[in-house]
């Protein structure tokens, strides 16, 4: 079995962790390898090789990533369509989406590679946008979201919602997020959207500080398709995938919102916590 190893390097654990990791991975007669994205100055581990996360392909059967939610969304996003399962080790501060922890993760290691690995697989978002022509001009996919806004710019986007062909509704706000149930509890949960369980199958849709009291979050299916399109000529709009991966959108363009064929494929840790004591303790219920 080859595993490659990412996550974020500047925590000052990471080198700790990889080099337990690199341990357990060697005695158990695998490959380890390394993101060659990751390597710091300062990072020096004997004996090691490299691969470009980015251009990875079918040789790799596992990836762990260390650190919080923002190292295992990114990981994601590197895969993009080669989605390869993924072992989240928590390092970070607040975290719904690893699935072990500094405490566990040598126990949960061990018996993922002395069996079959376990794995859920789990559908992205994606958003395609098209020129006013109707061309397609570039697509993005998420985990968590994807959220089109105005940056740091205090500006008001005015949009029209479509499901299906069908007018949702206008909107006059700072910024709108289509949330998948995972990222429900993310930015989509603190704009005030609500908390849907990761079991059903959904897009969740919060604006963002809306100027009517009236626009609230909305659960739609997940085989919905839906089309955003801008009322007005606006500059600096910005599409944003996990909040990693940034694009521009002029405001002649639409975007289609709808589930991605693409699945993450995340382990199944077995005596990992269950979804509702997660939120217990990470919100303080």
């Amino acid at each position: 079995m080859n595993i490659l190893c990412t996550g974020n390097n500047k925590q000052i654990e990471f080198l700790p962790i990889v080099k337990i990791v690199k341990k357990i991975i060697e005695k158990s007669r695998c490959d380890f390898f390394l993101d060659q994205d990751i390597v710091a100055e300062n990072l020096v581990i004997k004996s090691v090789s490299f691969k470009d996360l980015n251009k990875i392909n079918t040789s790799i059967n596992l990836v762990i990533s260390i650190g919080g939610d923002g190292s295992l969304l990114s990981t994601i996003q590197k895969m993009g369509n080669n989605q390869i399962p993924i072992l989240g080790i928590h390092n970070g501060n607040l975290g719904f989406l690893n699935q072990t922890n500094l405490q566990n993760f040598e126990q949960s290691l061990n018996e993922i590679l002395n069996k079959n690995i376990p794995i859920n697989e789990s559908n992205l978002i994606k958003a395609t946008v098209y020129s006013c022509n109707g061309d397609i001009k570039y697509e993005m996919i998420g985990f968590n979201d994807i959220v089109i806004n105005h940056g740091n710019l205090l500006r008001m986007i005015k949009l029209q919602l479509f499901e299906n062909d069908q007018l949702l509704n206008d909107y006059s706000c700072d910024g709108i997020i289509f949330s998948t149930p995972f990222g429900s509890t993310g930015y989509s949960l603190s704009a005030g959207g609500p908390i849907v369980s990761p079991n059903i199958d959904s897009v969740i849709i919060t604006p963002i500080s809306s100027h009517s009291l009236s626009s609230r979050s909305i659960v739609l299916s997940d085989e919905s398709k839906i089309k955003v399109i801008f009322k007005s000529e606006q500059n600096n709009i910005n599409i944003v995938s996990d909040g990693q991966n940034y694009n521009k959108l002029d405001s002649r363009d639409f975007v289609l919102i709808n589930k991605s064929k693409i699945k993450a494929k995340i382990v199944s840790i077995e005596d990992d916590n269950d979804y509702y004591m997660k939120l217990r303790n990470k919100i303080g219920w």
